[in-house]
């Protein structure tokens, strides 16, 4: 049994935690970050949790009529059970609320599986940000810049 719910700056530390499981060291967000990003205005954050264990998040920052995913983190011992897609569909159903017509993102190009789940809820390519993502002992890794409008007839 899954549940999401709108997290905030009080669980800043607990996001922290799991978005350090889900990327390397170098690319985590520490809970100071992550509590100044969610008390802007501009953000709000799901939280999903798996029989009631924090299991990933989402943070979304809106300007006017578009929204950009800042991260989505999903605790890697919970991957391939949904979750994100999860995530997203309840985020895009929020936006539509609010009137977003348009929710941007950006994915490591070589991050297959978050490309394909983007993909199945009709992002498309816009753009390629070169040599974006650090990775100690790495080449650096190009973003690729993904979007899909929300209107309430097209979702998945």
């Amino acid at each position: 049994m899954t549940a999401i719910k709108t997290a905030g700056p009080q669980q800043a530390a607990e996001l922290a935690r799991l978005h350090a499981r889900a990327f390397t060291e170098h690319d985590a967000w520490g809970a100071p970050a992550m509590a100044a990003v969610l008390e802007l205005p501009s953000t709000h954050a799901l939280m999903i949790y798996t029989q009631s264990v924090p299991a990933g998040f989402i943070i979304i920052q809106q300007v006017a009529d578009e929204a950009e995913v800042l991260t989505l983190a999903i605790d890697p011992q919970f991957h391939r059970h949904g979750l994100a897609r999860k995530l997203l569909l309840q985020a895009v159903r929020q936006l539509l609320g609010q009137g977003v017509t348009r929710l941007v993102l950006d994915v490591a190009s070589d991050n297959d599986a978050a490309i394909g789940l983007y993909e199945s809820l009709g992002f498309t390519q816009d753009g390629l940000r070169k040599a974006y993502y650090s990775r100690p002992g790495q080449a650096r890794m190009d973003a690729l810049l993904m979007s899909r409008s929300i209107s309430g007839q097209d979702d998945p």
